[in-house]
């Protein structure tokens, strides 16, 4: 003979209610989270910079800067800029540049655009910052969905 068997769950509008509660609040923590996750590369960015590069090098940090967060859900994102009108030559300082004279001796533009005399070769000081903060990111994440679920009142 077959035995039947019943259960009862209990809370499950309660769950729904919390489940519903992260997914409202998931955009506005992701933003503050990625904001701030952006701020602290450019801080670490621009303190890596300033023990690589000599300060005769001009005001090649004016100008980093993050923009505001765009996208949604699982597309949102924040840009690191590190050039500006203040800076526009940041990439020739990070990654290197030909040296080129432009006027001849007679202090004359030259007619062939500049004479090659070098390289001279960039400090590379992102990509050290770039490979450190990559370890860093899933711990920002996890901080960020355990920030959300605790808001939830799921954790």
């Amino acid at each position: 003979m077959a035995e039947s068997v019943s259960f009862k769950v209990e809370g499950l509008d309660e769950l729904e209610e919390a489940l519903q509660t992260a997914v409202r609040l998931y955009p506005d923590v992701a933003a503050e989270a990625l904001k701030a996750s952006a701020l602290k590369f450019a801080s670490q960015a621009r303190k890596q910079m300033k023990e690589d590069i000599p300060e005769s090098t001009g005001r090649v940090m004016s100008g980093f800067r993050t923009s505001p967060v765009h996208g949604y859900g699982a597309y949102m994102e924040v840009d690191f800029l590190a050039e500006g009108r203040s800076n526009p030559h940041f990439h020739l300082v990070e990654n290197g540049h030909n040296v080129v004279i432009p006027y001849n001796k007679n202090k004359k533009p030259r007619k062939d655009g500049g004479k090659l005399v070098g390289w001279t070769p960039g400090y590379h000081s992102l990509d050290g910052v770039r490979a450190r903060y990559e370890h860093e990111i899933p711990k920002d994440l996890e901080d960020t969905l355990t920030r959300v679920l605790g808001k939830a009142g799921l954790l």
